[in-house]
């Protein structure tokens, strides 16, 4: 029998409410075509190298390549990048680029040329997701099949031979193990010739569609669901613990978790358009709009690719590095609001480094914008804002504040 577990998050409740709690003042730092060398705001995957420099796919505009400050663009104009729309980047073993383009193919990039593999020279058609092996294999789902290369020669599983669902969304390598969101028929696990399927008959999965899949650095297995939410799969133990998270947040409407990512003290679930952290203390919103893709650095900062560009996310402060030697928390505003919790009426102060373009606004805990306390150019230095809940119910609410580089949240309570 498998174990399951259910977690419901319940920390401070009056007449039923669940509060968010938000322990950490969010560090964010966004960048988009208006203030940085991202050429389109329409992200589509973000990927780091070994050396620090992350990779960014765009909707329309190729890849951009953002390392010690300096932005590089590859296209099909100024490159040999044989599409602009990009899906996913990966770098094999030997740090050679992989990227699935829309419409094209497979692309591989070694530094100084580009091939493309498709129907031509190749049996991939539309290419949906690759993820490389402990062994430097190229795992690729296209047009309903699973291809494999070993850099030498292709090898086709379908439905026939190998038993794969054509709706297979994610993949995810554990050493020489293949995990697969395989869509309808669940989750997948693929070693050594042998298939088998993971589902709500014969697991602790909360539901029979897995759309997401994420393999964090102790092996467990995070799998976000079309309807059942998310679950983590400590495959060593047989454990399964499984995360409601519309029953936790109060949250009416589907369940879907198309996206989830975590690390040993966080998880991040992509729930609907809403990305949610959730650690020891709860959950809370991470302000990032509609996030599209999401990855560690090796300095363990989030980056998060959304359809209005980039954002990097630490919870206990960003670590940026120059020339790989110096590490610097990125701090340029404070916000705080005083008293906490409050009946009312509260002020909000703001901490500016510099002459800034801000807003600041009080969303919810559904994520819904109540109030707009300031929008327009700010002067360094500290600024306050009242703010009056009279007429919203007691609860948590987030304010939240938005500058040209930047964007932090804090937690409020009023309480009636």
């Amino acid at each position: 029998m498998y174990k399951k577990y259910s977690i419901l998050v319940v920390l401070i409740t009056f007449t039923k409410l669940i509060f968010i709690v938000n322990v950490f003042s969010q560090n964010i730092i966004v960048y988009n075509s208006s203030n940085s060398g991202l050429p389109d705001d329409g992200v589509t995957c973000v990927t780091p190298d070994k050396n620090g420099a992350i990779w960014i796919g765009t909707q329309d505009s190729g890849i951009v390549k953002f390392y010690n400050n300096q932005w590089t663009r590859y296209d099909s104009a100024n490159s040999g990048l044989p599409g602009n729309k990009i899906r996913d980047i990966v770098f094999d073993r030997n740090g050679i680029m992989w990227v699935t383009i829309s419409g094209k193919g497979l692309g591989r990039y070694d530094g100084q040329n580009w091939l493309l593999y498709n129907q031509n020279n190749s049996p991939l058609k539309t290419v949906t997701c690759i993820a490389v092996d402990s062994n430097d294999t190229k795992w690729v789902v296209t047009s309903g099949w699973l291809a494999k290369f070993d850099n030498t020669n292709w090898t086709l599983f379908d439905t026939a031979n190998g038993g794969f669902y054509s709706g297979s969304l994610q993949m995810n390598f554990e050493g020489d193990t293949l995990w697969i969101a395989a869509g309808l028929k669940g989750l997948a696990r693929y070693y050594n010739g042998s298939l088998n399927y993971y589902n709500m008959q014969n697991s602790g999965m909360p539901d029979n569609v897995a759309i997401a899949i994420y393999i964090d650095k102790s092996r467990n297995k995070w799998v976000g669901t079309y309807f059942g939410g998310a679950a983590k799969f400590n495959s060593a133990q047989n454990v399964w613990t499984a995360f409601d998270l519309a029953d936790s947040l109060g949250l009416t409407g589907d369940n879907m978790v198309n996206g989830v990512i975590a690390d040993d003290s966080n998880a991040y679930f992509r729930y609907r358009t809403t990305l949610y952290r959730y650690s020891s203390n709860g959950f809370e919103i991470i302000p990032v709009g509609s996030p599209t893709a999401f990855e560690f650095d090796k300095y363990n900062n989030l980056l998060i690719g959304n359809l209005h560009g980039i954002a990097i996310y630490n919870p206990n402060g960003i670590v940026s590095v120059t020339h790989d030697e110096e590490i610097i928390p990125a701090i340029y505003s404070i916000i705080e609001n005083y008293p906490n919790p409050f009946n009312n009426e509260t002020k909000i102060r703001i901490s500016l480094s510099k002459y800034s373009d801000i807003t600041l606004k009080i969303y919810d805990i559904k994520g819904r914008l109540v109030s707009m306390l300031a929008n327009g150019k700010y002067n360094k230095g500290i600024h306050e804002f009242k703010f009056n809940g009279s007429k919203l119910s007691s609860g948590v609410y987030f304010a939240v504040l938005k500058t040209e580089n930047e964007i932090k949240s804090h937690r409020i309570v009023l309480l009636k």
